[in-house]
C-alpha cells in the first residue's frame, strides 16, 4: 500500500519487491543508473518490506559511484563539451569537461551537469570562495578541493557513468561586452550554452548592445573555425617569433639571391605566418563583406580586446 510521508516527503511502499514505479522514480533522482543497480538499491535498503526511495538514493550513490570510478579508472576521455555562459556585459565563464564516448557528451544528463557545474564555478568566483583564479584549472583538483563540487559530481558520474574530467575553466570580470558562440549546439539554459567546440571575444564600442551581438557572434564563430593563437602581431612573445625566424632563414640558406632581396622574402614570410595566426590579422571567415579581422571592427568601430 502507498503512503505519503507527510513529514519528510518520502514515498514508502510495502510489498515483496520493488515496484516499477519507485525504481523509476530513483532512476530519474540518480540522474539515469542503471535500472538493475535502482533495483538493488531499493531492496538492499529496504526493512521488512518497505521501501525508502530517500535510502536507496544514498546507498546507489555511494556503491555505484565507487564502481564506476573502479571500471572507468584509466580510460581515455577524448570526448566531451564546451559550455559558456551566455552574452553580456560584466564577464564570462567557461568550462571544458572531457568524457570518454559522444554518446555519453550528448545525454542530457552531462549537459545539464556541465551548465549546473559552471553555475557553482561561476559562484565561487563572484564570492571569491577559493577560486580567487580559475584561469585555465585543469584536472579534478578544483572539484576534490570543494565537499559541494564533489557531491554533484559524484551525483553525475553515477549517470554519465564515465570517466570525466575538467580540461580547463575560466572567469573573466570587465566592463566590456563578452559575446558566446558554441558550434554543434547540445543543450543550454537561460544562463549558458553546451556545445562541442566554442569560443568568448571580448568587446568594446560606443554601439548599441544589438551591434555588439552581431558583430560579437561572427567574430567568435570565425575564431572557432580559425583558431587564431594570439590577438595581434605585437602578441606573439619573442621566443616564436624568433623560432620562426630560424625556420625562416634555414629555408632560405640555399637561395643564390642577393641578401637584401633573401632579406624581403624572409619579412614577407614572416608577415603571412603572422597574419595566419593573430586574430586581428586573419581574414575574417564570416562576414560578408571580407577582409582581415582589424578592417572588419574598425569599419563597426568596435574593439576587441
Amino acid at each position: 500500500q502507498l503512503r505519503l510521508s507527510a513529514k519528510s516527503g518520502i514515498r514508502l511502499l510495502s510489498t515483496a519487491s520493488p515496484p516499477a514505479a519507485l525504481v523509476k522514480e530513483l532512476r530519474v533522482l540518480s540522474g539515469s543508473a542503471p535500472l538493475l543497480a535502482c533495483r538493488n538499491a531499493l531492496s538492499e535498503t529496504s526493512v521488512e518490506g518497505t521501501f525508502d526511495v530517500t535510502l536507496a538514493l544514498k546507498h546507489l550513490r555511494s556503491t555505484q559511484t565507487s564502481k564506476t570510478k573502479s571500471k572507468t579508472s584509466g580510460r581515455v576521455m577524448s570526448e566531451g563539451a564546451i559550455t559558456f555562459t551566455k552574452s553580456g556585459f560584466g564577464g564570462a565563464s567557461g568550462l571544458a569537461l572531457t568524457c570518454e564516448t559522444d554518446f555519453a557528451a550528448k545525454s542530457e544528463t552531462f549537459v545539464n551537469f556541465s551548465i549546473d557545474l559552471l553555475g557553482n564555478l561561476k559562484e565561487k568566483v563572484e564570492k571569491a570562495d577559493g577560486f580567487k583564479n580559475l584561469e585555465l584549472h585543469t584536472g579534478n583538483e578544483i572539484i576534490d578541493n570543494d565537499a559541494h563540487l564533489k557531491k554533484i559530481w559524484d551525483e553525475a558520474l553515477l549517470g554519465v557513468r564515465e570517466n570525466m574530467s575538467v580540461r580547463g575553466a575560466f572567469s573573466v570580470t570587465g566592463d566590456s561586452y563578452f559575446c558566446s558562440y558554441v558550434h554543434n549546439k547540445l543543450g543550454g539554459d537561460e544562463s549558458s550554452d553546451v556545445g562541442k567546440v566554442g569560443a568568448v571575444v571580448e568587446l568594446k564600442g560606443s554601439v548599441d548592445v544589438e551591434k555588439l551581438e552581431e558583430v560579437g557572434k561572427k567574430l567568435a564563430m570565425h575564431v572557432v573555425a580559425a583558431s587564431p593563437k594570439y590577438l595581434s602581431i605585437d602578441d606573439i612573445p619573442e621566443e616564436v617569433m624568433e623560432e620562426e625566424k630560424s625556420i625562416l632563414a634555414k629555408q632560405l640558406e640555399d637561395d643564390k639571391k642577393p641578401a637584401d632581396i633573401k632579406e624581403k622574402m624572409m619579412k614577407g614570410r614572416l608577415n603571412k605566418w603572422a597574419s595566419q595566426i593573430c586574430l586581428l590579422e586573419q581574414e575574417h571567415v564570416a562576414d560578408a563583406d571580407g577582409g582581415a579581422v582589424k578592417k572588419v571592427l574598425k569599419r563597426e568601430k568596435i574593439s576587441c580586446e
